[in-house]
């Protein structure tokens, strides 16, 4: 028996040390992918052929998808280990099955009465996954930590913590989804500097109007442009962690107007807390009108 669970032990061990070595080699490969696209996004006369930065970002993705998918795995193999380890070092007492529960919802539950100690008794809902059968006063064996004695397991429920499977779960679904987010951020923006680079820039007088008061349906806020040569134009800024809202406090502000229809840039000559300037995206809701 312990022979066989140290077994156990060393196989997970391998596993997650597995699982966290790919993960390092994938992580090393999305941010070298990364650093090499950011500088040829920004290297002055640097063009992208045909194909080359959809297949850079697929790059990017791939191997940012297999690190989450390694960190993911390597830390169910460390649960995993951690249970192993409870039944080979625990202590083994003899409790007894005082309910039965299938929830509807999330995972069903045997409730067990153990004894800790001289006389003292304790309680405590254990994950049951096993599918063994279990009756109400069933004579069961429990398995505790010393140290915690809260901490405990069957020899046939593992009692793996709920909690940091949905943690890890969770994060590596938000993990993934902020990573989708940022690459289609990536591909917007770019499209948005060669739409930049192929109009230039142009001063305008510019006004933030958020779209108040609060309720349904609401949008991002717009943007009127007043061009030095009377022109007029109304763009809404386009979803972004670049946000225009702080800046409504200061009308007919300067700044800078690029790009065409779907793919514009307004260029803040600082933000309202920095002093760097501050790029809000946006679309046109009109064509340019004539002067007034």
């Amino acid at each position: 028996m312990t022979l066989g669970m140290d077994r156990d032990a060393t196989t997970h061990r391998r596993w997650q040390n597995t699982f966290l070595a790919g993960a390092i080699v994938f992580g090393l490969a999305a941010v070298g992918d990364a650093a090499g696209t950011g500088y040829a996004l920004t290297a002055p006369g640097y063009l992208f052929e045909d194909g080359e930065f959809a297949g850079e970002v697929t790059v990017f993705v791939v191997a940012a998808a297999l690190m989450l998918g390694c960190v993911a795995l390597a830390g169910f193999a460390a649960m995993s280990a951690s249970a192993d380890h409870l039944l080979k070092t625990g202590v083994r007492v003899t409790g007894k099955v005082l309910g039965v529960y299938r929830h509807s919802r999330g995972e069903d539950t045997i409730h067990v009465a153990y004894p800790v100690g001289y006389g003292h008794f304790r309680y405590a809902d254990i994950v049951w996954d096993s599918g063994r059968q279990y009756t109400e006063g069933q004579p069961i064996t429990v398995v505790y930590d010393k140290a915690d004695p809260d901490r405990v397991r069957t020899p046939d429920e593992t009692n793996g913590d709920q909690t940091w499977t949905w943690v890890l779960v969770l994060g590596t679904i938000a993990a993934g989804s902020g990573l989708v987010l940022s690459v289609i951020a990536a591909v917007n923006w770019r499209r948005r500097y060669r739409a930049v680079s192929a109009t230039g820039w142009r001063i305008a007088s510019v006004t933030v109007v958020p779209d108040y008061p609060v309720r349904k349906g609401r949008h991002m806020p717009d943007i009127t442009v007043a061009y030095r040569d009377g022109t007029r134009i109304t763009l809404r800024a386009a979803t972004s962690s670049h946000g225009s809202v702080p800046l409504k406090q200061e009308p007919n502000r300067r700044a800078w107007i690029g790009g065409t229809d779907r793919d514009m840039v307004v260029l803040f000559p600082h933000g309202r807390w920095r002093e760097a300037p501050f790029a809000v995206p946006a679309y046109a809701l009109n064509t340019r009108t004539g002067p007034r």
